[in-house]
C-alpha cells in the first residue's frame, strides 16, 4: 500500500476525532454563509400538502437555519448508522457522517428550512426496512413499513411518490420479486393520503387535493438553448461528477458481499433516476438534487474508504478542494 493511501486512511478515513472536527468545521461553514446570506421567501410551488401549514414556522430566518443545520446533521448521523447497523462498509471510517455534511453545507439553498429536507431526512429513513427485509420470506410487513415513509415524505414534498416504484426495484434485489409486497405498498400509500383526502373531502376542497398531483403529470424540461456559459459548466460538471462517483464505486463494490452489492447497486440505480427525474422537472421542482445527496454521499464514502489507489487519493482531495471552492464562490457571491 502506498504511503499516501496509508496516510490518507491513518488521517482521514479512520482518525478518532475526525468526525468531531468536521462537525465543528461545518457549525463555522453554516454560520459564516448564513451571517452573509439574506434568505429568499420560503417557496410552496412544489410542496406537498403538510408543508403548507408548517412552513410560516419557519418564517423566522434563524429558526430556518437552526431546523435546516438539525435535519443536515440527522441525515449525515442516518448514513453513518445505515453502514453501522448493516456493516455495509467493512472497515472503520468516518466518512459516511462527514460527506453529507460538506455537501450539504456547500449552498446557500441548504442554510433555509424546506420540504426538501425534510423529505430527504425521511426518505433515508426507507433504507432501513429495505435492508432489513434482506432474505426474510415474509417481507410484506417491511414493504408496508417503506410505502408510509415514502408517503410521509411525500406529504411534505409530492414528487417523492415518483419514488415508490423505485423502491419495489429495491426490494426485488433483496429477496425477489412478490406481488403480495407491491400490494402492501399500495395499502401502505393509501392509508397514508387517507387523512389527507378526508380533510379536504371535509372542507369541500376537493380540487385542492386533486391539482399538487396534476404537477406530476406535466414535465418541464430545460431550454438548453438559453442556458449562460456558466448553467452549461455547472449542469455538466454535476452531471460528469454523479457519473464517475457512480462508476468508480461500481468498480469498487463488484466483489463485496451480497448485501453491500444490493444496497449500493439500488443507489446507483437511485441516482441514475433522479438525474432523469431531474431534468423532466427542470422547471418545476429541484428537490430531486436534494434527495440524491445522501446516497451520493455514501457512494462516495464508501469508495474512499476501501481505495487502494492513490490516484483515488488524490481524486478525494481535489473532490474535497472542489466542495470546498464552490463553497467560498458561493460564499462571496451572496
Amino acid at each position: 500500500m502506498h504511503k499516501s493511501v496509508r496516510f490518507f486512511r491513518k488521517n482521514i478515513v479512520e482518525a478518532r476525532f475526525a468526525s468531531i472536527i468536521a462537525s465543528l468545521s461545518v457549525l463555522v461553514m453554516r454560520m459564516a454563509m448564513f451571517s452573509t446570506y439574506k434568505m429568499p421567501a420560503l417557496e410552496t410551488n412544489d410542496a406537498g400538502f403538510l408543508w403548507n401549514y408548517i412552513a410560516p414556522f419557519f418564517s423566522n430566518p434563524l429558526y430556518s437555519f437552526i431546523a435546516s443545520t438539525l435535519v443536515v446533521f440527522a441525515i449525515a448521523w442516518l448514513m453513518s448508522q445505515l453502514n453501522d447497523t448493516f456493516s455495509l462498509i467493512r472497515s472503520r471510517t468516518c466518512l459516511p457522517f462527514v460527506v453529507p455534511l460538506l455537501l450539504f453545507s456547500a449552498h446557500p439553498y441548504f442554510m433555509v428550512m424546506t420540504p426538501d429536507l425534510v423529505a430527504t431526512l425521511i426518505i433515508s429513513l426507507a433504507l432501513f426496512p429495505m435492508l432489513q427485509s434482506y432474505h426474510k420470506s415474509a417481507a410484506q410487513i417491511f414493504s408496508f413499513r417503506i410505502s408510509i415513509i415514502i408517503g410521509i415524505a411525500s406529504v411534505f414534498q409530492l414528487y417523492m411518490l415518483l419514488l415508490l416504484p423505485l423502491w419495489w426495484r429495491g426490494e426485488s434485489s433483496m429477496r425477489g420479486f412478490q406481488f403480495r409486497s407491491i400490494l402492501a405498498s399500495l395499502f401502505g400509500i393509501l392509508l397514508t393520503y387517507l387523512p389527507v383526502f378526508t380533510l379536504f373531502f371535509f372542507f369541500e376542497n376537493l380540487s385542492g387535493f386533486v391539482q399538487p398531483f396534476m404537477k406530476i403529470i406535466h414535465f418541464s424540461l430545460p431550454n438548453f438553448t438559453a442556458f449562460t456559459p456558466l448553467e452549461w459548466i455547472t449542469a455538466t460538471s454535476t452531471f460528469l461528477f454523479f457519473i464517475l462517483i457512480m462508476f468508480f464505486s461500481m468498480k469498487a463494490y463488484k466483489r463485496d458481499k451480497v448485501l453491500t452489492l444490493n444496497a449500493l447497486q439500488f443507489m446507483v440505480f437511485l441516482l441514475l433516476f433522479l438525474l432523469v427525474f431531474r431534468i423532466l422537472y427542470w422547471n418545476h421542482s429541484s428537490s430531486f438534487m436534494t434527495i440524491s445527496l445522501p446516497f451520493l454521499s455514501f457512494l462516495i464514502a464508501y469508495l474512499y474508504t476501501l481505495t487502494t489507489n492513490r490516484m483515488h487519493v488524490y481524486s478525494a482531495y481535489f473532490v474535497f478542494f472542489m466542495i470546498i471552492a464552490f463553497y467560498m464562490t458561493n460564499y462571496l457571491s451572496v
